[in-house]
């Protein structure tokens, strides 16, 4: 999957977003999301690792109801 810096920037945005507006800690959301506590600081500074680039998608789309369209296209408020 393809992703383009800007849509990468977004989807940092959306999931820190998401942890900070439930009220979760990166461990939190580490767990809910299947990654690591680093692997999540990663994504949140907008490094997604290859090989989370469609698991963490999916992830955060079944457990918060974002589409992954949206997850990458804007950024969530």
């Amino acid at each position: 999957m393809l992703v383009y810096e800007h849509e990468m920037q977004n989807v940092a945005h959306n999931i820190r977003w998401l942890r900070e507006k439930n009220k979760l800690t990166q461990s939190e959301m580490a767990k809910l999301l299947s990654v690591s506590p680093t692997s999540l600081r990663k994504i949140e500074r907008g490094e997604l690792p290859p090989r989370l680039r469609v698991l963490v998608p999916f992830n955060v789309s079944s457990r918060f109801g974002i589409s992954p369209a949206d997850l990458f296209s804007k950024k969530l408020r």
